[in-house]
């Protein structure tokens, strides 16, 4: 029984550990991107935006139905409380 409990403990330690790398990449990712939308005026997002979506529809459909699925998610939770 020992060697589960040490087995089941060293796989939570590993998955910690991942989702600590995650997070902290996560974090850069969303600091790198705050200080280049506060750089880059609107015309230039747009723009950049509208030249992505040409040029990877499937991708930017993708991202648009996970962004409206996390979206329907909050707002249900919020009316949940």
């Amino acid at each position: 029984m020992n060697k589960v409990n040490s087995t089941r403990k060293n796989a939570a330690e590993a998955v910690e550990d991942v989702i600590a790398e995650a997070t902290s990449k996560a974090r850069r990712v969303r600091d790198a991107a705050t200080k280049t939308l506060d750089q880059t005026p609107d015309g230039d997002i747009r723009t950049d935006l509208r030249d992505l979506v040409r040029r990877h529809p499937t991708a930017a459909l993708a991202g648009a139905a996970m962004a409206g699925a996390i979206l329907t998610r909050m707002v249900l939770r919020a009316g949940r409380r």
